[in-house]
């Protein structure tokens, strides 16, 4: 299996690049390393780099400080590279594709290609308009960068500030012993009915639990969803609360509220992706 990227500018001119961790989008300048090479007022050197988290998802992470990654309208720093996932880098589009018949190059023959940079002597503008170039590289086995994820306790901690933060379940107020897990009344299945993950199911009997593109349970690849999207929590008398910090991107039941009772047949929705929650 292999990730690619597409280029959408110009469907002449479409062209796929292979993905591996190392990957750059940049201007090129001053012969900068680049695997694709853009060009525009805003667009930086290395402008976007894919890293591989701890799980081994490819992940594309926007460098330029001053800029961001585009999908759906909105602006993000990180894009999951998922099949079917659209993006703009300034006024390019790119789409991504996943290939399952793709046969790798072997090792051996990997460690012999090098990165280098492409001059542009013959290639293709792709883009008359923008005046893009983009430029194929050698496929190169680039050293692997991993993205820090936070460890149980971490997510645990952040978990009981946000509680405290939102003064829920007088949480601030109980003593560091009594700030443990509990389980739900009711198991719950969370099921992707629509979205990148769909069909995808998420089995709940405890909490608190943390959904988001940087949760290490239930990580969700939507390149909307927030870093820590929303919250399962089973208070002290029973009910199970549905918590966010982000009601204007995460919403239940298309209501944008901090802090909800959460109930059989729920809805939840953010970007692309639609969650439904099932008691059972």
């Amino acid at each position: 299996m292999a990730i690619f990227i597409q280029t959408l500018n110009n469907s002449q001119n479409e062209q796929k690049f292979l993905v591996t961790p190392g990957f750059i989008i940049g201007n090129g300048i001053n012969n900068t390393p680049a695997n694709i090479i853009i060009t525009g007022r805003n667009v930086a050197p290395v402008h976007a780099k894919v890293l591989e988290d701890e799980r081994g998802q490819l992940v594309l992470i926007c460098s330029n400080i001053t800029s961001e990654i585009i999908v759906n309208a909105r602006g993000v720093k990180r894009v999951f590279l998922k099949h079917g996932v659209h993006f703009k880098i300034e006024n390019h589009s790119f789409k991504v594709i996943e290939e399952k018949s793709y046969v790798e190059i072997p090792n051996s023959e990997k460690s012999q290609a090098s990165l280098r940079f492409v001059k542009p002597s013959n290639n293709k503008i792709i883009d008359n308009e923008d005046q893009t170039l983009m430029v194929q590289t050698a496929t190169i086995e680039a050293p692997k960068e991993s993205i820090k994820t936070e460890s149980a306790s971490e997510i645990l901690i952040k978990t009981l500030k946000l509680i405290v933060d939102l003064k829920s379940d007088n949480f601030a107020t109980k003593k560091p012993s009594e700030k443990i897990v509990r389980p739900l009344k009711k198991v719950l299945r969370i099921t992707v009915t629509q979205g990148l993950q769909a069909d995808k199911e998420f089995f709940i009997g405890w909490g608190p639990r943390i959904f988001g593109s940087s949760a290490n349970e239930f990580q969700l690849f939507d390149p909307i969803a927030p870093a820590e999207s929303f919250i399962i929590f089973p208070a002290q008398n029973g009910e199970t609360f549905f918590i966010t910090k982000h009601p204007d991107l995460v919403k239940l039941n298309d209501e944008s509220q901090t802090r909800q009772i959460l109930n059989d047949n729920d809805i939840i929705k953010f970007g692309d992706t639609i969650l439904r929650v099932n008691e059972i």
